[in-house]
């Protein structure tokens, strides 16, 4: 018995991402993996935590462009494409890219903790209004 799992992040189907070297448009490549029952990742993939057996077939996405072959990860041309944006062009060197990289990581990071506290402001905000609501409807 296999199963199937696919992970693909949504902006990789929304935004358009372009190639450092020769800036043109990065096409979507699947990527499928097979999960053997004795892989230490095997836990990781399992879906719903239900007990499975036999070979889970995982399939994940990169980015590749068209006319070079060059195959990018999405985690690492976010941080390119964060780095186009910073310098203000498409076409960016390596050396360029190596310059830039740890502080563009770091504005990643610092973004993602924000929205993680932003949203669980927001979640405990709507606890506290849910209980007002119920407080003050059923006050005996």
């Amino acid at each position: 018995m296999r199963k199937k799992t696919a992970s693909i992040p949504l902006a990789i189907l929304i935004k358009k991402f372009y190639c450092h070297k020769c800036d043109v448009r990065l096409e979507r490549n699947p990527v499928t993996r097979t999960i053997k029952h004795d892989d230490p990742d095997y836990k990781k993939y399992r879906t719903n935590g239900v007990l499975s057996f036999g070979d889970i077939q995982h399939t994940y996405y990169n980015l590749k462009c068209p006319s070079c072959g060059r195959i990018i990860e999405y985690d690492e041309q976010c941080v390119v494409e964060k780095i186009q944006k910073y310098i203000g062009r498409h076409t960016v060197s390596d050396t360029e890219i190596e310059l830039c990289k740890n502080q563009v990581r770091k504005k990643l990071l610092r973004q993602r903790k924000i929205k993680q506290i932003v949203v669980t402001i927001l979640f405990f905000a709507l606890v506290l209004f849910a209980m007002y609501m119920v407080y003050t409807r059923y006050k005996p």
